[in-house]
């Protein structure tokens, strides 16, 4: 319905969305979930054979991937080269594969090679 609304309704959810930045708030149902148990296996009496879902309001997911997006880009961008972790387009295995390949060649060469990894 969100994605066929009506341009009433798209100007609507901005002028919403908006004022849900300026006060840095949103409405109090939007943190409320709907936990619903679905059953994944064996003896529905077994309480440890469902597991949780939640329902969150279609807004709320609208809001937060909208401004998630957003931040994306800017973060993504200020972020140094070396950083790979949790980026799109990026992988902590083409650290690991460059770290191998200097170990190799250093023992190659009978290089001396000191590392200190720091996790901050």
């Amino acid at each position: 319905m969100l994605k066929c609304g009506s341009p009433r309704l798209k100007q609507e959810l901005v002028i919403l969305f908006k004022k849900c930045l300026d006060q840095r708030q949103v409405p109090q149902a939007w943190l409320e979930a709907e936990v619903n148990l679905l059953h994944k296996k064996r003896d529905i009496r077994n309480l440890g054979n469902y597991g949780p879902i939640s329902l969150l309001s279609q807004l709320y997911k609208l809001f937060t991937k909208i401004n998630t997006k957003r931040l994306t880009g800017k973060i993504d961008f200020q972020q140094p080269r070396e950083q790979a972790g949790f980026r799109s387009g990026f992988s902590t295995l083409d650290h690991i594969h460059a770290s191998k390949h200097l170990i190799e060649k250093c023992n190659e060469y009978n290089l001396d090679l000191y590392i200190a990894f720091i996790d901050y």
